[in-house]
C-alpha cells in the first residue's frame, strides 16, 4: 500500500475511486499548476539522489510505477512525423505483463 508523507495529502492508491474524465466532450481543460503538488512529485521522484544520472533514474522509476497502461489519448496537433491527425483518438499499447512503463 502506498502512503503519503503528508497526512493531509492522499496517497496515490487512494485515488482508485476517481473515474475517467468525460471523454465525450471536445475540450478537456488542463488543470492549473499546483506548486505544492509539483514540488511533492519532484521530491518524491528524486529523493536521496546525487547528480543528474541518479535524478534521471529516479524519474525513470517514478514514472514506471505511476503511469498505467493502456490509456486513451487524443491528438491535439497534427505533426508531419506522426501518423495521427488532429482530433483522432488512439489507445496506447499495453507494455509488458505488469502494465508498467518499461516492463
Amino acid at each position: 500500500m502506498l502512503t503519503s508523507a503528508n497526512p493531509r495529502s492522499p496517497a496515490v492508491a487512494d485515488w482508485a475511486h476517481v473515474g475517467l474524465p468525460n471523454l465525450g466532450s471536445k475540450v478537456v481543460k488542463k488543470p492549473k499548476k499546483d506548486p505544492v503538488r509539483e514540488n511533492r512529485i519532484h521530491n518524491e521522484a528524486i529523493v536521496d539522489t546525487y547528480g543528474p544520472e541518479e535524478q534521471a533514474m529516479g524519474w525513470y522509476y517514478y514514472l514506471d510505477s505511476n503511469i498505467r497502461f493502456p490509456f486513451q489519448a487524443c491528438c491535439m496537433v497534427s505533426r508531419v512525423v506522426s501518423p495521427l491527425r488532429k482530433g483522432e483518438n488512439c489507445r496506447s499499447p499495453a507494455h509488458g505483463s505488469g502494465g508498467g512503463l518499461f516492463a
